[in-house]
């Protein structure tokens, strides 16, 4: 749907109240007085509460997907690619506080859309991780496996998050590592030098 400029502007405006605040006790009278807009205006973005919670979480979870997207197709070796995408899960996630991601665990429809997106990034996890092992990268091992633990992995630091109130961009990182350190292939540890454990990626 197209959006007129003051639809994409209250659109926007209720995204960052969602990011900040959450969504638990968001209703559409009190958006339109907070917003000073008609409850059309906000009805056009979706036909019912539920509809406009939903609208706003899909739109910003395909804003993380199609940054993460960038980061695992660039031009780059695998375990660079990994390291990129955990690290744009932090950075687009940043915006969104822990009462968000509170009412994203406890709203049904939030979860919904949350799962779909953690299959959808296992899925290209897996891909990627195959993409090591065919080109030597990484050793042989049960990819669906280790494409599982790293979505787990994030889903405890998001509720960490949840818990914290922060989110910590230093452990996706440290996950990366921990997956690309351990999956290395002995041609790949090699042409490092070094204890692997120690590395620094640079020029990353």
């Amino acid at each position: 749907m197209e959006l007129s400029p003051r639809q994409a502007q209250v659109f926007a405006e209720l995204r960052a109240i969602f990011l900040t605040e959450g969504f638990a006790h968001f209703t559409v009278d009190g958006a339109a007085t907070r917003l000073q807009c008609s409850k059309s205006t906000l009805y056009a973005l979706g036909r019912t509460r539920e509809e406009l919670i939903r609208a706003v979480l899909v739109d910003f979870f395909k804003g993380v997907a199609a940054a993460t997207d960038a980061a695992l197709t660039r031009e780059a070796p695998v375990s660079h690619r990994l390291l990129g995408y955990l690290d744009t899960v932090a950075v687009e996630l940043e915006p969104a506080s822990a009462q968000f991601m509170r009412d994203v665990a406890t709203s049904p429809a939030a979860s919904e859309v949350y799962a779909t997106n953690t299959r959808v990034a296992t899925t290209k996890l897996t891909d990627l991780i195959d993409q090591g092992i065919a080109n030597g990268e990484f050793r042989p091992a049960p990819t669906d496996l280790v494409a599982d633990i790293i979505a787990t992995a994030m889903d405890r630091l998001q509720q960490r998050t949840m818990q914290h109130g922060a989110g910590d961009s230093t452990s996706y990182r440290a996950l990366g590592e921990l997956i690309v350190h351990g999956m290395a292939s002995g041609t790949a540890r090699g042409s490092h030098g070094g204890n692997p454990a120690n590395e620094t990626l640079v020029n990353y």
